[in-house]
C-alpha cells in the first residue's frame, strides 16, 4: 500500500512569515493616537470627546481593513488547498462507504445464517414441555450471534440455559404441589428462579393470612350464639359498619373500568327510598282506568284493585 506525501511545491516547508512595513505603521499610529493619550475631559467637553472617539475608532477600523487584506491574501491559497482536499476526501469516503454497506450486508447475513443453526439447535434440544411454554427469543442471547463467538461455544451456552430451566422448573413442581402452575407463570415470565420462590411464598402467606380470618370469623360466630347475653355493639363499632356498608355499596356502582354504573346507582336509590301504603278512593271512567293502571305500573307503584 503506497503511502501518502503531500508537497508544497513552492518551497517544501511552511509558508513563509508575512513581511510588513510594521515599524513604519507603529510609528503611524503612535502619531495619530499620541495625541489623545491620557486627554482628560470636563463635562462642557463632551462633544469634543465624542468628535476625538469617532477619530480613534476610525484608525481602528483602518488597522482592521489592513488586517483583512493581508489575511484574504495568505488565506486564498489555504482556502483553495483545502477545497480540493474535501473533494478528495469525499471521493475516498464514498468508495469505503459502499465497501461498508457490502460488509454490513455479508455481517448481517452471517448472523442469519447463526441464528437459523441456533434456533434449529434450539428445536432439537427443547423438549415437548419446554416447547410449549418457551421461545427460542427468551433464550437467545443475541451476543451468540457475533462471529467472535465459535457456534460451539454458543451452542453449549443454549444448551446450559435450557437445562437451567428445565431443572428450575423440576424444583418448583417438587416444592409447589398445588401451587406449581402459578409459580410455573411467574418462572416463565422472568427465568429466574428465586422472583419464583419469592412469588411461591407470597403465595402461601395470602393463604395462611385468610386462613387465619376465617378461623377467627369461625370462632368469632360461635362465641356469638354460646354467648346467653347478647352485647350490643358500641357506637363506634355501629358507625364502623354503617360508613363500611357505604363504602361497599359506593363501590358496586363503580365499573372494572372506572366509569359510574348508573342502573346500579339507581337501583341502589330505588331501594333505599321509604315506602308507604295509603288506602286511596278514586272515580274514574274506563279509559281513565286504564291510564291510572298504566301510569302506576310505569312509575313501579305497587298496587291492589277491589
Amino acid at each position: 500500500m503506497n503511502e501518502l506525501t503531500v508537497k508544497l511545491l513552492d518551497t517544501g516547508t511552511a509558508l513563509p512569515p508575512v513581511q510588513w512595513n510594521k515599524e513604519e505603521v507603529e510609528a503611524w499610529l503612535e502619531e495619530q493616537v499620541g495625541r489623545y493619550r491620557g486627554r482628560a475631559y470636563n463635562p462642557e467637553d463632551m462633544k469634543d470627546a465624542k468628535k476625538d472617539r469617532a477619530a480613534v475608532n476610525k484608525i481602528e477600523k483602518d488597522l482592521a481593513a489592513a488586517q483583512k487584506e493581508v489575511q484574504d491574501r495568505y488565506n486564498a491559497p489555504v482556502v483553495a488547498f483545502l477545497a480540493d482536499m474535501k473533494r478528495m476526501r469525499s471521493i475516498a469516503k464514498g468508495i469505503s462507504g459502499d465497501i461498508d454497506v457490502q460488509i454490513k450486508r455479508a455481517e448481517e447475513a452471517e448472523r442469519d445464517q447463526r441464528r437459523e443453526q441456533l434456533e434449529e439447535i434450539f428445536r432439537e434440544n427443547v423438549g415437548d414441555e419446554l416447547a410449549e411454554l418457551l421461545s427460542f427469543e427468551r433464550i437467545l442471547d443475541y451476543k451468540w450471534l457475533n462471529k467472535s463467538v465459535p457456534l460451539s461455544t454458543a451452542r453449549r451456552f443454549m444448551l446450559a440455559r435450557l437445562e437451567s430451566v428445565r431443572a428450575g422448573m423440576d424444583d418448583l413442581r417438587s416444592m409447589c404441589g398445588d401451587d406449581f402452575p402459578d409459580v410455573q407463570r411467574a418462572y416463565l415470565r422472568s427465568l429466574n428462579l428465586n422472583e419464583a420462590i419469592s412469588e411461591y411464598r407470597r403465595i402461601q402467606e395470602v393463604r395462611q393470612a385468610q386462613a387465619r380470618a376465617e378461623a377467627a370469623r369461625k370462632a368469632a360466630q360461635e362465641a356469638a350464639t354460646a354467648a346467653p347475653i347478647i352485647q350490643q355493639p358500641t357506637e363506634e363499632q355501629r358507625q364502623a359498619k354503617e360508613d363500611g356498608r357505604k363504602l361497599a355499596d359506593a363501590s358496586r356502582c363503580i365499573t372494572p373500568g372506572g366509569q359510574l354504573d348508573m342502573a346500579e346507582i339507581r337501583e341502589q336509590v330505588e331501594a333505599a327510598a321509604p315506602t308507604f301504603t295509603r288506602t286511596l278512593t278514586v272515580t274514574y271512567t274506563a279509559e281513565q282506568g286504564k291510564a291510572l293502571v298504566k301510569f302506576l305500573k310505569a312509575s313501579g307503584i305497587t298496587f291492589n284493585l277491589s
